[in-house]
């Protein structure tokens, strides 16, 4: 029941990070098709084959829950890390904030000769 469960948890963290919810009713329904397959081979009595169902469809949700909050998790870290500058005066460098910062020429605070403010990476 321990290799149900943790493959059925690793599974669902999987889907979880690349599908939505509807995925879950076809997941849950392979995973009882599954359990069926596996009653001859392991002899299992019909409580048994039950409780396996129901460990490997509880792990499965759990594992999609884990792998869907890591996905927003790593999308919300990821969009904090681009931060836009504050617009300036068309053509010129806020020159007092460019003295006390060090120098890096892929990060400016110059408006772009199209008026764009660039992005620090």
């Amino acid at each position: 029941m321990a290799q149900v469960a943790v493959c059925s948890f690793l599974f669902g963290a999987v889907f979880g990070l690349r599908f939505r919810v509807p995925v879950l009713l076809p997941l849950t329904l392979a995973t009882g098709a599954i359990i069926l397959l596996s009653v001859p081979v392991l002899s299992l009595t019909l409580l048994e084959s039950l409780t396996c169902f129901a460990i490997g469809t509880l792990t499965l949700h759990g594992g999609y829950l884990f792998g869907s909050f890591t996905g927003f998790a790593i999308s919300q870290v990821r969009a904090t890390r681009v931060a836009v500058h504050p617009p300036t005066e068309s053509g010129s460098c806020n020159r007092s904030r460019d003295a006390q910062m060090p120098h890096d020429p892929h990060m400016t605070n110059c408006v772009d000769d199209i008026g764009a403010s660039n992005l620090i990476r």
